[in-house]
């Protein structure tokens, strides 16, 4: 069993098991050359039930085009990041596809199973990954417990003229003159 001090080199061996074995193995896939790190993917903090929980942004998105792979530190189980890195991967690995043509294709072969924006693994695939977890080691991490609720709501000062047109401004000494009524802002 492999030990790791750090979660991105816990991370680093389980995304090279998992191209060797499936990415490139299995799917058939060419990969750029890529990283990967826990953190909270775009959009992973947003409202609404979508959660991203990993995410892979294209080697164009980076100047020294590596394919950069984040998954969310709300994850701590081995076997799930497993999954979620494969699905990841498959994104490095099919520039363009989005989640559909190539990218099913790969996802199919590997025993990724639908929905394809949220892929989980077959019975066959997660009992594989259970077994690549338990060689990897623990992960090094704790998940991050993220409160629901209401958001903080902004910083910015409130202010309003006469005829109702708002602004916000981050001062608190916010002197100006609507442009339709010729009044002063008022703070609200």
């Amino acid at each position: 069993m492999a030990h790791h001090d750090t979660r991105e080199g816990w991370l680093v061996d389980a995304g090279n098991r998992l191209i060797s074995k499936y990415v490139v193995g299995m799917a058939r896939l060419t990969m750029p050359p890529w990283r990967v790190s826990c953190g909270f993917p775009k959009g992973s903090r947003g409202r609404g039930a979508a959660k991203r929980i990993g995410e892979c942004w294209s080697v164009e998105a980076a100047a020294d085009e590596h394919a950069n792979i984040f998954i969310s530190p709300v994850l701590d189980d081995g076997p799930r990041i497993l999954d979620v890195l494969l699905h990841e991967l498959i994104h490095a690995g099919t520039p363009g596809a989005g989640h559909k043509g190539a990218f099913v294709a790969a996802a199919k072969a590997v025993g990724l199973v639908a929905p394809w924006t949220a892929t989980t693994a077959s019975d066959t695939l997660a009992a594989e990954l259970s077994a690549m977890a338990k060689e990897i080691g623990s992960y090094p991490h704790g998940a991050m417990v993220i409160p629901e609720g209401k958001r903080p709501g902004s910083r910015l000062r409130l202010w309003e003229c006469p005829c109702g047109i708002k602004v916000r401004v981050s001062s608190d000494d916010f002197q100006a003159t609507c442009g339709l009524c010729d009044e002063a802002f008022e703070r609200r």
